[in-house]
């Protein structure tokens, strides 16, 4: 893998997990 792909996937990941997070807070009271 070269430095700009795996730059991509990790930020990719961050932002589902970010999201996920973000879903899963706005469920919650």
């Amino acid at each position: 893998m070269t430095t700009a792909a795996s730059a991509a996937v990790t930020f990719l990941t961050t932002d589902v997990i970010v999201h996920r997070r973000q879903a899963e807070a706005s469920l919650r009271p």
